[in-house]
């Protein structure tokens, strides 16, 4: 769902709590999206690692610190073992 055009409704208390409601789930929306796209990103860096055996070009070329993508990775691993984590995660973000 689009959350770009949140119109923020302050009439009364009841718009307000309509108008919070929505914001609440964009912000929940959006933290489950940051969780797809950082284990999409730690699928992309483990493949990169696996063609290339040296993860350091890939650190020269981005921003990304070591840790930072060592992290992403074994994200990616743990999501991909539990077989279910990936499915929720693939199926909430496809829209």
């Amino acid at each position: 769902m689009d959350y770009a055009c949140i119109q923020l409704k302050l009439d009364n208390e009841q718009t307000c709590m309509e108008t919070l409601k929505k914001l609440d789930k964009a912000e929940e929306d959006g933290k489950k999206r940051l969780v797809y796209f950082s284990w999409l990103k730690g699928q992309v860096l483990k493949r990169f690692k696996e063609h290339t055996g040296k993860m350091y070009q890939l650190l020269r070329m981005t921003r990304y610190k070591q840790s930072y993508a060592y992290f992403l990775i074994k994200m990616y691993d743990l999501a991909s073992e539990y077989n279910k984590i990936t499915c929720d995660l693939s199926r909430e973000n496809v829209h």
